[in-house]
């Protein structure tokens, strides 16, 4: 996921979802107005919505549950696949939930997009690329603040200012996630692995 706003065009292009032929049920910025009970309940109960999702979007068979479903590759000792997921999955999407929320429903959604060839939208790189340019610039403000304490108090604000914004967009993703897994199981459609991808597991 891009980290600045520079040229989200481009951004798509070198996606390879970007060649899925379906389209998300609605998405980020009408998710609100679709889906307002979901979107409301991830922002005050995110850590939990999270973990439903998955489950649902695992269609409930937590065998196939790895961390972060394989999509952040192995670094040190973080090696999806190998860290007991298998003899307790519950409790480790626990543990992935409460300590990665972002990467958790972001994984989540990637789940979606291969399984039902969905396509990205532009919309929705635009808003993530905003909130990723807020968390930049929080971090950047809190170590300025560090060397001249008249900036921690706007390195402050900045700081809550990224995590609302990070917040909001968390539970917009939650409620496109929700709406698109309702949509599906009413109309029967079931899982669909995009050819020479299946999720590379």
């Amino acid at each position: 996921m891009c980290l600045l706003c520079s040229d989200i065009d481009e951004l798509k292009k070198q996606d390879p979802r970007s060649q899925h032929q379906n389209t998300f049920a609605t998405n980020l910025c009408s998710a609100p107005c679709n889906n307002p009970g979901c979107c409301c309940l991830a922002f005050f109960c995110p850590h939990c919505v999270a973990y439903n999702l998955r489950k649902r979007a695992l269609h409930n068979d937590m065998t196939r549950y790895i961390c972060c479903q394989g999509y952040l590759g192995s670094c040190c000792c973080f090696k999806p696949g190998e860290m007991g997921e298998r003899s307790c999955p519950e409790c480790c999407l626990c543990m992935e939930v409460c300590c990665c929320l972002g990467l958790s429903m972001s994984s989540t959604r990637f789940v979606l997009m291969d399984e039902y060839s969905i396509q990205p939208d532009i919309c929705d790189y635009r808003l993530m690329c905003f909130s990723n340019t807020l968390q930049i610039l929080s971090c950047i403000c809190m170590i300025a603040g560090i060397f001249f304490p008249p900036l921690r108090s706007i390195a402050r604000s900045v700081h809550h200012l990224a995590r609302l914004v990070f917040m909001i967009i968390l539970s917009c993703m939650a409620g496109q996630i929700d709406l698109e897994l309702k949509l599906r199981s009413e109309n029967g459609l079931r899982t669909k692995i995009v050819p020479g991808e299946d999720m590379k597991r």
